[in-house]
This record gives structure tokens, C-alpha cells and sequence, in this order.
């Protein structure tokens, strides 16, 4: 049984989030010009980041796109980058590689300056599914790397998985992998 303090959390969060979605959607209408964002090409922008094992540098802040699809999602990621953002989270299992895509191509802003991270979701594991699923989500991106690609959900062939990722990693398609 949930407890009443538990259920009052949870509601509280539902609204709260709410009110930023609704924010974003509309301060992606209005652009970012009206809420005083950095303009296109602005370099005052510095988000901290965090050294992966590998040395790579990684923003500690990213913006994520689960649930933005189509024109909103392309003006949603067009608008955190002008605003700051570098790192764009995305997966396969969100459908929306190619809004992100878009967004990105968008905003104008040089592809080297960005970090992007996409996940390889469980129904594509294995090794022959890994580099597949890889390639359409470049396609889809309109990237010819990745900064970095996860196992969403570590699941069936992962050994193979794994394997894929490395060899793709060995051949500077991916960044980082994990």
C-alpha cells in the first residue's frame, strides 16, 4: 500500500514537470531569443565536464529527449543548444533519432562541439543486431560518430553486443562505450 506522504510526492513531481513541459513547449514557440538566450555562435557558454576512463570529456549537464518527437523535438534540441546545452541524449527505443537529427543540423552549431549519446535497446542485441541498430542511428542522426553508445538495458547477447561496440569504438565510430 502506498503511503499518503509517497502519493503527495508523486503528485507534487507530476505537476512540477508538467509546468516544464509546458514551459519548454512554449519557449520553443516563442524562440530562444525571448527568454534571453546566447545567439548562434556565441562562445561564453561553458558547461563543466567529467573525464571518462578513456580521457574523453563529457558535459555534466545534458539535455535528454524522450518524449519530443517531430517539430517540437526538432525545435526543442535546436533550442538547448543555443542556450548551452552540448550533450543531446537520445535512443533508438525514443523514436525520435531523427528530430534530434534535425534539431541539431538546426542549431548551427558545429557537429565537433557537441557530445552525443544514443543507446542500443535490448531487441537489437547481439553482435550482427548491435552494428545495425548503430548504423541506423547514425542515419538517422546525421552523424558519422557517436560520442558515445550504451546498452540500455544489458539484455540476452550482450557478450556479442559488447564486442560490436568495441570494434566500432576501434574504428572511431563511437567515443566512449559503456
Amino acid at each position: 500500500m502506498k503511503s499518503k506522504e509517497n502519493h503527495l510526492k508523486r503528485r507534487e513531481f507530476l505537476k512540477t514537470t508538467g509546468k516544464t513541459a509546458l514551459a519548454t513547449v512554449f519557449m520553443g514557440s516563442l524562440g530562444p531569443g525571448a527568454w534571453g538566450a546566447i545567439g548562434h555562435g556565441e562562445e561564453n557558454v561553458s558547461i563543466p565536464t567529467v573525464s571518462l576512463n578513456n580521457g574523453v570529456q563529457m558535459p555534466i549537464l545534458g539535455f535528454g529527449t524522450n518524449t519530443l518527437r517531430g517539430d517540437v523535438g526538432v525545435r526543442c534540441v535546436s533550442d538547448a543548444i543555443s542556450v548551452g546545452y552540448r550533450l543531446i541524449d537520445t535512443a533508438h527505443i525514443y523514436g525520435n533519432e531523427e528530430a534530434v537529427g534535425e534539431g541539431i543540423q538546426t542549431s548551427g552549431i558545429d557537429r565537433k562541439e557537441l557530445f552525443i549519446t544514443s543507446k542500443l535497446w535490448v531487441d537489437d542485441a547481439g553482435y550482427e543486431g548491435t552494428k545495425k541498430a548503430f548504423e541506423t542511428s547514425l542515419n538517422k542522426l546525421g552523424s558519422d560518430y557517436l560520442d558515445l553508445y550504451l546498452i540500455h538495458r544489458p539484455r540476452g547477447d550482450v557478450k556479442g553486443s559488447w564486442k560490436a561496440m568495441e570494434e566500432l569504438y576501434e574504428a572511431g565510430k563511437i567515443k566512449a562505450i559503456g
